[in-house]
């Protein structure tokens, strides 16, 4: 009978202290799902308590001795408890700088009125997950690194272990059993310590599982839960996902864009909840990567768009140069018929120097012949053949440039080559060993011809009448010229009436500025890791700088050099695409004082004084092309000079102390 009466006391103590516990972290909510907390990301605090009612309600959140109260608001009722949320999330942006970092413990101190009802002590962790993103293509081969990022764990909470890493495709590629495009269980996460991304296929390595529960709904989804990968404290982690092998049904083309999904990491228990799991926002690869064959090449210039007229005289293609230091010296140009059955005779790119060493972003204006249709004196069209402004403008009939092509005779020029055809056609380059480069193509139904090319082709199915300009749209990257799917439809291309954009960006309805941008970015120069310094010489009757030269793939043609800014402030203005820069020209608040036309020359002497206890600012621009020669300066941002507008090098020239500064330190050490 004791005994009873015993357990009946404990149970019943058990209910009271239940009943009555005050406040609590909620697992189900907010910061009580996780035991780790990525620096870059945030949450909420989700708690609960049984009082009824209170005047303040606090969580004092403490990031390794620095903390704060995080105010709180009553969100709902549940089981009889009131559940609270902090009003702000918690974030890096709440405490100083250096307080907040990975491997540093939380706590949480939940309070009513002031008064702590309950601690959590070392509950959470702070890390960091920081991605790497992978561009260009990938291959039909094995080990294609489709995702990279990087796990710190800090070094104040020891050593971690990683369980779960789960990944998603975003693009078009999916798993398959014999089908599809990923080969089944051809995922794997390679994974090393060490302090840069380096793949080279022989990391330790385990298993990404996909198709969950032979569910095909999951076959772009990847997980592995058990992978106990070992994180030594104050290492980092670096994690590269790697499609090991492709189905034989694999389609060209298809696209690997793979990211780290949202709260996709979990690692080993911390705290007193259990959770393991990581907060963390997705980490997506910004590139769509196509798949292509091992053949594939790059193309060096592509067709951006032509015009089709009702008289072959006043018909252009537009090319786009997409590489730098390019050689064109005997490419070939050549289009087809209506059907897209039988090719015309082509055109060939002289071996002069015109067409070698062309920069990329060049753009290339062909006539398809050297006058235009007005009856009964026809015009010629003005030929630009100065590669230095980074566009030109030429004829397919002009012996000087090109050989070959059935014109026909003057004046008509009726021949079949290079004359568009209202239902169909296509105009292919194709390199010095005739290997095709780039095509771009319109019939309402593609013919066999293109059908049989390889990629990059577009082909747009709809046939564009007289007077109809058609092009590559939005054409914001390189792939987006045929090689990303589909090659055959109006996803990458469009038809406008009338001549649109000759000799610029391409426009249209999906985008008014993707091309433009793409343009920018091919034509301004690459500067990696530039770097500077400066010094005041010659008791301060001058300041010198000096930096690192940017990217110039061919320095002997004097298209590439450097603007350089001078400010007092530091404050500066990014110089204009399209606009060609004067020494003393106002920039903002800064002033131009220097101009290289040379990007091997990489010093430069202000002739100023640095100021004495003060500091003079420098910014130095990159910039490639002269003055548009057709239209002159400020005619559009993608013609003209290019500057590089992100990587460019600051320097902060500090001046001598003044006399009387150096005289009160005298003072001051004699005394």
């Amino acid at each position: 009978m004791e005994k009873k009466v015993f357990i009946a006391i404990i149970v019943f103590l058990d209910i009271f202290i239940y009943a009555h516990g005050q406040t609590q972290l909620e697992e189900d909510e907010g910061l009580g799902r996780y035991d780790y907390l990525c620096i870059s990301d945030s949450t909420w605090v989700h708690w609960s308590t049984d009082h009824a009612t209170w005047d303040s309600a606090q969580v004092y959140i403490d990031v390794y001795g620095t903390g704060r109260d995080f105010n709180s608001m009553w969100m709902h009722d549940w089981d009889g408890r009131k559940h609270l949320s902090t009003i702000e999330q918690l974030s890096s942006e709440y405490f100083p700088a250096g307080s907040y970092m990975p491997g540093y413990p939380i706590d949480l101190h939940l309070k009513l009125d002031g008064t702590t009802l309950n601690s959590y002590y070392d509950e959470m962790m702070l890390m960091n997950v920081v991605k790497r993103d992978t561009s260009g293509v990938i291959y039909n081969s094995s080990q294609q690194l489709v995702l990279q990022f990087y796990i710190d764990i800090g070094l104040v909470s020891g050593n971690r272990w990683l369980n779960t890493v789960h990944v998603k495709n975003l693009g078009t590629l999916e798993e398959g059993n014999g089908d599809k495009d990923i080969g089944y269980d051809q995922l794997k996460l390679y994974y090393e310590t060490g302090t840069s991304f380096h793949f080279d296929g022989i990391e330790q390595s385990q298993n990404l599982w996909g198709d969950w529960g032979g569910d095909l709904k999951y076959n772009n989804e990847w997980k592995n839960e058990s992978l106990n990968i070992e994180i030594p404290a104050g290492e980092r982690l670096y994690c590269y996902v790697v499609i090991e092998g492709f189905s034989p049904t694999l389609v060209m083309g298809r696209t690997a864009q793979f990211e780290l999904v949202t709260d996709g990491l979990a690692f080993d228990n911390y705290g007193s909840m259990h959770k393991f799991k990581a907060r963390v926002d997705a980490r997506t690869n910004a590139f769509a990567l196509p798949v292509m064959s091992l053949s594939y090449q790059a193309p060096c210039v592509v067709i951006n768009s032509y015009y089709n007229a009702a008289d072959p005289r006043d018909e252009w293609t537009e090319l786009l140069v997409t590489q730098d230091n390019t050689d064109l010296r005997n490419f070939t140009l050549r289009d087809n018929n209506k059907d897209q059955s039988n090719w015309q005779e082509g055109i060939t790119f002289k071996n002069i120097n015109l067409w070698n060493h062309l920069r990329a972003g060049t753009i290339i204006k062909l006539w398809h012949r050297d006058i235009d249709s007005q009856d009964p004196s026809p015009n010629p069209h003005p030929p630009d053949l100065s590669p230095a402004d980074g566009y030109l403008e030429v004829h397919a009939n002009d012996p000087y440039c090109f050989t070959g092509g059935n014109f026909g005779n003057y004046p008509n020029y009726g021949g079949p080559s290079l004359s568009i055809g209202g239902e169909g056609d296509i105009e292919q380059i194709r390199n010095a060993e005739s290997e095709h480069v780039h095509a771009l193509g319109h019939r309402g139904t593609a013919g066999v011809l293109f059908h049989s090319l390889p990629y990059p082709k577009l082909n747009h199915t709809e046939s564009p009448i007289s007077n109809t300009t058609l092009m590559v749209c939005p054409g914001g990257e390189l792939y987006e010229y045929g090689v990303y799917e589909p090659q055959n439809g109006t996803i990458y291309t469009a038809k406008q009436s009338g001549e649109i954009t000759p000799g610029l960006p391409n426009t249209c309805t999906s985008s008014s500025t993707a091309n433009t941008l793409y343009w920018k970015t091919l034509r301004e120069p690459l500067w990696n890791n530039p770097t500077g310094n400066g010094s005041y010489q010659n008791n301060n009757t001058q300041i010198q700088l000096n930096w690192n030269s940017c990217e110039d793939a061919y320095s002997e043609d004097s298209t590439t050099g450097y603007l350089i800014l001078r400010s007092s402030t530091g404050s500066f203005t990014h110089p204009e695409d399209g606009f060609t820069y004067e020494v003393e020209d106002n920039i903002g608040t800064s002033k131009v004082v220097g101009i290289i036309t040379s990007s091997t020359i990489t010093n430069f002497i202000d002739p100023i004084p640095a100021p004495c206890d003060g500091l003079m600012f420098y910014r130095i621009y990159a910039f490639r092309f002269s003055t548009d020669d057709l239209k002159g300066n400020n005619f559009h941002e993608a013609r003209g000079r290019a500057y590089n507008q992100n990587s460019y090098t600051e320097i902060i020239v500090e001046g001598p102390s003044s006399p009387s500064t150096s005289n009160d330190m005298a003072l001051l050490t004699n005394n």
